[in-house]
């Protein structure tokens, strides 16, 4: 996907792409996925890009064709950026990554503690 994006940031020059890495990334992952619910997005996979009233998730020649389409409106009609569909108050969740740092830490813990039991 960053290939393609890469190919129409240069056919589009006055595209504006912004990206967001979400793995390791709490904030950016509840934003991909604040988006998500915001396009009526079900399943959450990477990559997802969001383009004027197109969102799409994965990669493939139907999602490029779907893409480009909808620059080639937004640059004729005008499009407003897809964080304007975000709700003023946005809801707070635990990432993938944050909850596998819980995860590390609690075995830590038990570990720790088992560790140092009297045996």
């Amino acid at each position: 996907m960053k290939e393609y994006l890469a190919v129409l940031a240069k056919d589009y020059p006055e595209l504006k792409i912004v990206s967001y890495e979400v793995a390791f990334n709490a904030d950016n992952w509840r934003l991909m996925v604040d988006l998500a619910d915001a396009y009526n997005i079900e399943s959450i996979t990477t990559p997802m890009v969001f383009v004027g009233h197109v969102a799409t998730a994965g990669v493939g020649r139907v999602v490029e064709l779907r893409l480009r389409e909808e620059v080639e409106r937004c640059l004729r009609e005008g499009c407003a950026s897809p964080l304007s569909r975000l709700p003023e108050q946005r809801g707070w969740r635990l990432s993938p990554f944050e909850r596998l740092l819980i995860v590390l830490a609690l075995v830590g813990a038990v570990a720790a503690v088992l560790y140092l039991l009297p045996r």
